[in-house]
């Protein structure tokens, strides 16, 4: 653990004082470098061609090496008491993973990312008891509305991608990986912020730990519910794409638990609005699959019903 000067801040975005927490510049800047790295990872994703549970396995165990050696260089490797607070946001992390590669086999990147930006919406609901917010009909009504632009989005996108429509299994695998990363993104802000005693987790530290859960726990379904042989049999290409995806996203990941910090959780999740539209535009020139205008305006109506929300919570 290493000291933070800075004034403690509870998972409701308030100081301990009780004064509302200010958003640092630092905290700006891990936002920023947080969504262009998320931005990336569902284009790069796609373009693996392993089976999913084969990328996963080594997606999750070669990260793993990479943070154990970089802990071990900087001496912020995890303990033991450590490692049993990371292993719920450990297997949200796996399970978020593995439903993501299914994911994308059934379904195009915009959707997805679309489905998945109604979080700030997922984290308001689950956050009421968690950090004393109070739930209204003005957030129950803008749900309706996103999940409403949601609907178009996907119906665009299966009008006009050919060989890219968005089955009844690939929203459902894409609801699982809201459901997933809304659990490990508000985990992980309780265990990282900072606490009363003004201790920190360092993010290396904290993602070694979730990493290595995280693998523990997809590692036995990767090995029965995959194939054995084709985790024996990966081409370089392969490999360098996997390295690529767990290089720029786990910065992304990275930056997001050390953002926790210095951000309200209620104004991080309203920066994750911009990603849908930010990975859309990274897949066309990288997969090739255009914006069109129907699901543009998908996009549109979710990102303003889910900003009505969350810009309200946030005043």
């Amino acid at each position: 653990m290493s000291p933070s000067p800075k004034a403690a801040t509870e998972g409701n975005g308030r100081t301990v004082g009780g004064a509302p927490a200010k958003i640092e510049r630092r905290g700006f800047i891990g936002m920023t470098l947080m969504l262009l790295s998320f931005s990336f990872g569902p284009a790069l994703s796609k373009r693996i061609t392993t089976p999913p549970l084969v990328t996963v396995f080594y997606r999750m165990w070669i990260a793993i090496v990479l943070h154990w050696v970089v802990a071990s260089i900087i001496k912020q490797r995890p303990d033991w008491a450590l490692m049993r607070r990371t292993v719920l946001p450990g297997v949200m992390f796996g399970a978020n993973i593995v439903m993501f590669f299914f994911a994308l086999q059934h379904a195009s990147v915009a959707n997805v990312t679309l489905i998945s930006s109604l979080q700030p919406v997922a984290v308001l609901v689950v956050a009421g008891p968690l950090f004393g917010e109070r739930v209204t009909k003005w957030d129950v009504s803008w749900t309706v509305v996103a999940l409403g632009g949601a609907v178009v989005a996907v119906l665009g996108s299966n009008s006009h991608h050919a060989g890219i429509h968005t089955s009844t299994l690939g929203v459902v695998l894409s609801l699982g990986v809201l459901l997933t990363f809304t659990s490990y993104f508000l985990i992980s802000k309780r265990v990282t912020r900072i606490q009363s005693d003004k201790s920190t987790i360092h993010p290396i530290t904290y993602m070694t730990g979730v990493l290595t859960t995280g693998a523990i726990t997809i590692t036995p379904v990767c090995l029965i519910a995959g194939h054995p042989r084709q985790l024996a049999h990966l081409t370089r290409s392969s490999v360098f794409a996997i390295l690529l995806l767990i290089l720029v996203t786990g910065g992304g990941h990275l930056f997001m638990s050390w953002t926790h910090r210095y951000v309200p959780v209620s104004i991080s999740t309203l920066a994750l609005l911009v990603q849908p539209i930010t990975a859309a535009l990274v897949a066309w020139p990288i997969n090739g699959q255009q914006v069109v205008v129907q699901q543009g305006i998908g996009a549109v109506i979710v990102l303003a019903a889910i900003g009505a929300v969350v810009t309200r919570r946030a005043a």
